[in-house]
């Protein structure tokens, strides 16, 4: 439909949806009746993909959570927190990554950047409980969340980014972790990591997005 829609515009032909009726405007100079038998062969479809290109198609608005204490999680958060349970030791789930800045940087807006994502999304700011044995989610106002600040010598570093990725406590620390770390002799590296249970490759690279 799009391919014809496409060979439509070529043609200088304005077509809409009125009422769930397909109405056409042609050029003057149109003659075309091939274009016309395809137009009319595929009536339905057109005004289908149509109505759906206009935000008519079968899709709903997702409702509104109502405000409470705490939430049930996802299927796939409660898989992720039970294999987290099983090992509260274990880093499986951490997704790190390692950043290196070169030249000035504002810390200052550095920190207000990370607090403000924090504010918007969520996720990043909420913890996983135990209530009468059911795991929950609980989003709270992102308060305790600060940037780990570090200074380090470029060839100990790696030390630094190994003792950085440790185990998250879920039930008492947020799944995003970040700190920064000032290299002696100049530039940083910005640590960031996070729990699998608040995050995936996709839902990473939006919050990067959101970042720059």
């Amino acid at each position: 439909m799009n391919e014809l829609l496409s060979e439509l515009k070529k043609n200088n032909i304005k077509i809409e949806v009125d009422n769930n009726n397909l109405k056409l405007k042609l050029p003057k100079e149109f003659s075309d009746r091939e274009l016309l038998k395809k137009i009319k062969g595929n009536k339905e479809a057109l005004i289908q993909h149509i109505n759906f290109l206009k935000g008519k198609g079968k899709y709903s608005a997702i409702p509104k959570v109502e405000d409470k204490t705490s939430y049930v999680l996802s299927s796939a958060q409660r898989r992720m927190y039970f294999l987290y349970a099983y090992d509260k030791a274990s880093t499986t789930y951490n997704m790190p990554g390692f950043y290196r800045i070169e030249g000035m940087l504002d810390i200052e807006k550095l920190d207000f950047v990370f607090k403000s994502l924090v504010g918007r999304h969520e996720s990043l700011r909420t913890l996983f409980k135990l209530e009468d044995g059911v795991p929950v989610q609980e989003i709270t106002d992102g308060s305790k969340f600060e940037i780990a600040h570090y200074t380090s010598q470029k060839e100990e570093v790696a030390k630094v980014q190994t003792s950085f990725v440790r185990p998250f406590d879920v039930s008492e620390e947020y799944g995003l972790r970040v700190g920064l770390v000032k290299l002696i002799g100049g530039g940083y590296v910005l640590m960031i990591d996070m729990h699998h249970i608040i995050s995936d490759g996709v839902s990473h690279e939006i919050l990067l997005k959101d970042f720059w």
